[in-house]
């Protein structure tokens, strides 16, 4: 089962994932991917679709710590997905970027991958 927490305070900043060597900008939403067990998950491919275009704005894989940061445009709609060979897809289908009070405001989604196999049962 998918599970997924969401919470949006969004900071006014241009769609791209954060890479080394940018400037110090905080990140408009950090995402968090976990296995069934709540152990963060490195490595796994993160992809941000606008929901007006096909294409993903911005794409990164989860650090060590299993969080990948991007920076999103304030006040359009986007999705989140997030996949791995062994894990079913796990998405936040739509959510809204809105401009915050204060520009240092970062939003915190975490995404609960589920296996897609077949789950063994050792006694």
């Amino acid at each position: 089962m998918l599970t997924l927490s969401l919470c949006l305070l969004i900071a006014q900043v241009a769609a791209t994932p954060l890479a080394q060597g940018q400037p110090a900008e905080r990140p408009a939403v950090v995402v968090e991917v976990v296995d069934p067990f709540w152990i963060p998950l490195p490595g796994i491919e993160i992809l941000v679709r606008r929901e007006d275009r096909p294409e993903p704005v911005a794409r990164a894989r989860t650090s060590k710590s299993g969080t990948a940061e991007f920076l999103l445009s304030p006040g359009a709609r986007y999705s989140i997905e997030a996949r791995h060979p062994g894990f079913k897809n796990g998405r936040v289908k739509s959510f809204r970027t809105v401009s915050a009070l204060s520009d240092q405001a970062t939003a915190r989604v975490q995404i609960r991958l589920a296996l897609s196999g077949k789950a063994i049962e050792i006694q």
